[in-house]
């Protein structure tokens, strides 16, 4: 999903989020006007409702805004979280993950799970991927062959002869 797409989605959110907050004010305020004139009690239950919201709603604006930033410019104690520790944080995450998911203990039983010889078996049974192998070990053993100097292999099979045959006792008897 590219950035444009994610601001759109974003602002759009935020859109429906505040239209409800005004709905909110909007039916808080009539239910405040109506409950002086007519004593129903389902129209304090419709109030109670709308302002609870209003509440719950200025709360997680609050805390989520006070996440990642200071609400209205306001440099209030706490506030800017994710900015001020995301080196501790991305350290205390990393050892998480680390500790809860990638320990021995954690992961053996996955692994001993895998029978890595039977998948090689079965992958090998396919003939386009025994070309496949075929191919790919054939560049590399004349990458490396192109890449050796002559003279650096004549000397080492040349010293590796000498070492071999100077035991060798011909003539004796």
């Amino acid at each position: 999903m590219n950035d444009e797409l994610k601001r759109k989605q974003l602002r759009k959110y935020k859109a429906f989020a505040t239209g409800l907050f005004v709905l909110m004010v909007i039916i808080f305020v009539i239910t405040t006007i109506l409950q002086k004139s007519y004593a129903s009690h389902w129209i304090g239950y419709v109030r109670a409702f709308s302002e609870a919201a209003m509440v719950g709603a200025l709360a997680d604006w609050f805390a989520v805004t006070a996440l990642f930033r200071h609400p209205l410019g306001l440099p209030i104690p706490h506030t800017n979280l994710i900015e001020n520790s995301k080196e501790k944080l991305g350290d205390n995450l990393g050892s998480f993950v680390v500790s809860n998911f990638l320990s021995p203990k954690t992961i053996r039983p996955y692994i001993q799970k895998i029978k890595i010889s039977n998948f090689v078996g079965e992958w090998l049974t396919k003939e386009r991927n025994q070309e496949a192998l075929i191919k790919n070990i054939s560049d590399i053993i004349l990458d490396i062959l192109h890449k050796l100097d002559d003279s650096e292999v004549s000397h080492f099979i040349s010293k590796k002869v000498s070492e071999m045959t100077d035991d060798i006792q011909l003539n004796k008897i």
